[in-house]
């Protein structure tokens, strides 16, 4: 379900109401809303990239959905397996990318909504909250055993750095100016970075 109203949006979630949020930043007027179906909310970020606002939502009958940023209107929506994310989505190189509960990181197409590939992480069984975040033309993603590391275009493991505690909960961060070296940065459960 979505209300319309003006073209100048910032989005914001909501889960136990289900709904995402366009504010207009000057004021926090509502310019539309957009509701999850029954059994299903927000929980991790939406990205807006290229007039459109990608979220995931967590719970019964999970999806990824475009939204047109100006109106809040469905441009595609795919089916997530599991329960669907709670992580933040991210968007690059033309590819939505979703962490899921079930330790899979998805990359679909921005403009359709097709799954391009997917990619397990951890055997673990506890909720997966990290981010993805994209440089180098890799998809980094923490999870109950490390942090992993895929090729942006095919979804193969580039790397995957062993971390003794969970970094499931914790999402990466790029640091790719004013250091020597670009770094990836990451917590874990054992309170260390």
């Amino acid at each position: 379900k979505v209300t319309p109203g003006a073209r100048e949006a910032h989005v914001g979630t909501g889960y136990g109401d289900r709904t995402l949020y366009a504010l207009r930043p000057y004021d926090g007027a509502v310019l539309w809303t957009f509701q999850a179906p029954a059994n299903n909310g927000f929980e991790g970020a939406p990205a807006a990239v290229a007039n459109h606002v990608y979220v995931a939502t967590l719970g019964l009958a999970p999806e990824v959905y475009a939204l047109e940023q100006a109106t809040g209107a469905v441009t595609w929506h795919t089916a997530l397996p599991s329960t669907g994310s709670r992580a933040s989505i991210a968007v690059a190189a033309g590819r939505v990318f979703v962490n899921i509960d079930a330790h899979e990181l998805y990359s679909l197409n921005a403009l359709t909504g097709a799954v391009q590939w997917s990619a397990h992480t951890s055997s673990g069984t506890s909720s997966q909250g990290s981010s993805p975040a994209v440089a180098f033309n890799k998809v980094y993603v923490g999870s109950d055993d490390g942090l992993y590391a895929f090729d942006v275009a095919t979804g193969t493991l580039a790397w995957k750095h062993p971390i003794a505690a969970i970094t499931g909960f914790s999402s990466p961060v790029i640091v790719a100016s004013g250091t020597a070296v670009p770094l990836v940065l990451i917590s874990a459960a054992d309170m260390k970075v």
